[in-house]
């Protein structure tokens, strides 16, 4: 995906987004303190992907 916005695809960048918004969805139901599915392992999914998004905005197209 992100290699074909590079080359040019807008279409592209619809698709980054619609997947962006469902990865904060996702993110969002995780952090849910009554969720028994904060371990390590999610901790670790979640701490990756606010990485991802921060070198996200620093890439803004």
């Amino acid at each position: 995906m992100s290699s074909a916005l590079l080359n040019g695809n807008t279409q592209a960048r619809t698709d980054l987004v619609k997947i962006k918004r469902n990865i904060k969805s996702v993110q969002s139901n995780l952090a849910k303190p009554e969720l028994e599915i904060n371990h390590v392992r999610w901790d670790s999914y979640i701490d990756h992907w606010t990485r991802l998004q921060k070198i996200q905005q620093r890439l803004q197209f």
